[in-house]
């Protein structure tokens, strides 16, 4: 039985991988035919995307490697992307508690909710963004604590990449920090 009681959520996630739709402005854009869906302001963008999709534009490229994944960027100093200090994102792919039961092949329409622990789809996104040269990243814990830096690379002047992985040595990471620290002038290479 599905949860909502009349199949509204079922027949929306239909719609929506069919559909291809944009909003006036150019800063919506749904490909339901090519399996993905995203939004790119000056300040923030996200993308959720089947697995080998690749999206670029003015401040971001994502390219998803091995599964369905989605991406948030967001400065949170109120500055455009380009010129922000800091910069939230997310790499989020699937996550289902242990022994999950759904009615359909989708996996679209739960059964059994399961119990703990959850379980996440072990994903790869190589993120390129317009950053300021001199930029840390730093892999961060669901509560926002900082875990361990990462490398990052300038690909040419305003602009780094990186890889998001979300399994790692020191346990799950789906949350990033990209930060200009105080005193961190230097560009790295």
């Amino acid at each position: 039985m599905n949860p909502d009681g009349n199949g509204w959520v079922e027949s929306a996630a239909r719609y929506l991988r069919r559909a291809n739709f944009s909003f006036l402005d150019g800063h919506v854009e749904n490909r339901g035919d090519w399996g993905y869906i995203c939004r790119w302001t000056s300040w923030s963008g996200y993308l959720a995307a089947t697995a080998r999709t690749t999206l670029a534009g003015n401040v971001a490229k994502i390219q998803n490697r091995n599964t369905f994944a989605a991406v948030l960027v967001a400065a949170v100093d109120e500055r455009p992307l380009a010129a922000s200090n800091r910069i939230l994102i997310l790499h989020l792919t699937d996550v289902k508690n242990s022994g999950m039961k759904f009615a359909d092949a989708e996996m679209s329409v739960p059964e059994h909710y399961g119990t703990l622990p959850q379980l996440m789809r072990r994903g790869e996104t190589e993120i390129t963004l317009a950053a300021q040269p001199g930029m840390k990243l730093y892999a961060c814990d669901f509560d926002g604590s900082r875990i361990f830096e990462l490398p990052v690379v300038e690909k040419m002047p305003g602009k780094i990449q990186f890889t998001a992985r979300n399994v790692t040595e020191k346990g799950a990471v789906a949350v990033y920090e990209l930060v200009k620290e105080q005193g961190n002038t230097n560009s790295q290479s």
